[in-house]
């Protein structure tokens, strides 16, 4: 005969999808907050030039922050 698995087993993975869900939500969200800078180029070496640009041509809300890209440090600009 087949076991009915308790309210408490099942409460409890209800629990860890939706953990799991709200975790993928708030990387899609970031994704869509930070953005690489459209007008800087070149290495980007100093976070506040990159911040000021940003927020001066690209209407950026937060500023933005250098960090690696793959090819080198590159300006990325937060817009939430």
């Amino acid at each position: 005969m087949a076991k009915v698995l308790k309210p408490v087993y099942l409460v409890a993975l209800f629990l860890i999808l939706l953990l799991s869900n709200t975790d993928e939500m708030r990387m899609a969200e970031a994704r869509k907050c930070v953005k690489r800078s459209q007008t800087w180029s070149g290495v980007c070496g100093i976070s506040s030039h990159c911040a000021r640009q940003c927020k001066t041509w690209e209407k950026a809300k937060r500023g933005g922050f250098c960090d690696w890209d793959g090819f080198g440090r590159a300006c990325f600009c937060k817009f939430c």
